[in-house]
């Protein structure tokens, strides 16, 4: 009977497969798990912000492309895009709104993608079809100093030049609320002053810029030189 005994007092004993975590363990894996996640999630979000930034060098690079083929086809002028012109506002000037649906280059039948960076939250859009309440999102802004003086691509400091750029509209719509002069020299706000106004710092505090040479560089601001192509 001693023998059954401590046969059956031995199987008792015996160890079940897999042992439960205890309260202390559960905490300290949960606590590791939570470090973890808070490593890596920055990590994760700098790295899709990294991504969005090379999308949106792309469209630069292609919409920099554009305008060198129509200089190229152009006698080597530059495109001049559509504005509007209110009545109102101080005198001699008028209000000016970027438009690249009209033109001499629409972009827009082309690929409208290329007017939008991923990283853009400003809302900017420009109206589409004919009906202001038809509106598509519109991420860069074009040097206005290109289309004012009328440029010619022959020159010009193409590899030193602006042409498109991240651009944030204040009003939610491209150049709403700032005015030009009706001709140079007709008083208003200075080109650089404008352009810089609208510059959009989305990439890291920095804006993607792309030149006449069709080069993209990722700057914290432009020097002057960068707005005024001599």
């Amino acid at each position: 009977m001693r023998g059954v005994a401590q046969a059956v007092c031995r199987a008792r004993r015996r160890p079940t497969p897999g042992t439960a975590f205890t309260l202390i363990e559960l905490l300290v894996t949960v606590a590791v798990i939570g470090l973890v996640v808070a490593a890596v999630l920055p990590a994760l979000s700098k790295a899709r912000e990294y991504g969005r930034r090379a999308y949106c060098v792309n469209n630069l690079r292609q919409l920099g492309l554009l305008v060198a083929m129509y200089a190229d086809e152009n006698n080597g002028y530059l495109p001049r895009f559509g504005y509007k012109v209110t009545p109102q506002g101080p005198p001699g000037q008028h209000k000016v709104e970027i438009e690249f649906t009209n033109g001499a280059l629409d972009i827009l039948q082309i690929n409208r993608n290329l007017l939008r960076c991923p990283s853009d939250r400003t809302g900017s859009a420009i109206p589409f079809g004919g009906s202001p309440s038809n509106k598509i999102p519109v991420s860069y802004f074009y040097n206005f100093a290109l289309y004012w003086l009328n440029y010619r691509t022959p020159g010009l400091d193409l590899a030193g030049t602006s042409v498109f750029f991240d651009g944030e509209s204040k009003s939610g719509n491209l150049g709403g609320g700032w005015w030009m002069p009706k001709n140079p020299g007709g008083g208003g706000k200075d080109i650089t002053t404008l352009n810089t106004k609208f510059l959009d710092r989305r990439h890291f505090n920095k804006v993607n810029v792309v030149f006449l040479d069709g080069h993209v560089e990722w700057l914290a601001d432009l020097p002057e030189s960068a707005w005024t192509p001599l």
